[in-house]
């Protein structure tokens, strides 16, 4: 039986025996320490970089949460970023789940992992984490004049998807999301993100 299975199927009850139990907590602690993975508080937790294989583990998880019930599921998030598609990827599986989502922001929440934490139907951040956004960049190293254009150009439409995302998910419009971080790296303090309509509350 798989582990995803194991935790469908294994239900604790007063008739549970002490091994079981113990068998149960094992296998919740590995999911924590593994993966981020904490299906009995219903936490994840980002703090990788965000790719395609982030995305998989944070829908897998999701998926076997809302097999189990409806209930608040918690991001907890850490990281320096990483692909734009991936996080808009990540953010379109919370808005689809009929799960409501708390998002906390812990440490650093730079780049792609911007718009997770703006994404949650309630969002937290701690009152020291640093929230960054700058623009898109890319190793145009060996690459052909026309595949440096056609990239610049993917990072102008990704780039705009994000400031819209903001725009929608935030008191301030897109225009204001898509001149920031031009240049140079933009940081926002806790209390600019309760201002902005980033984040609700700070913690």
């Amino acid at each position: 039986m798989s582990r995803k299975n194991q935790f469908k199927t294994f239900q604790i009850s007063s008739n549970t025996n002490a091994e079981s139990k113990l068998a149960y907590i094992d296998l919740i602690v590995e999911y924590s320490l593994k993966h981020g993975i904490n299906f009995e508080a219903r936490t994840i937790t980002i703090a990788d970089e965000i790719n395609s294989e982030l995305f998989s583990k944070v829908d897998a998880a999701i998926t076997l949460m809302e097999s189990g019930s409806l209930s608040t599921i918690t991001l907890k998030i850490f990281s320096h970023g990483g692909d734009t598609c991936a996080a808009m990827a990540v953010a379109a599986r919370m808005r689809k789940s009929k799960c409501s989502f708390i998002t906390e922001g812990y440490g650093q929440i730079m780049s792609a992992a911007t718009l997770l934490l703006a994404s949650g139907d309630k969002r937290k951040i701690d009152r020291n984490a640093q929230f960054m956004w700058h623009e898109g960049s890319s190793d145009l190293e060996s690459l052909k004049v026309s595949e440096i254009v056609n990239m610049a150009d993917q990072l102008k439409k990704e780039e705009l998807t994000w400031a819209n995302e903001m725009g929608k998910l935030t008191k301030k419009p897109a225009k204001f999301w898509k001149e920031c971080g031009v240049g140079v790296d933009q940081y926002f303090t806790a209390e600019d993100l309760v201002k902005y309509g980033v984040v609700d509350e700070i913690f």
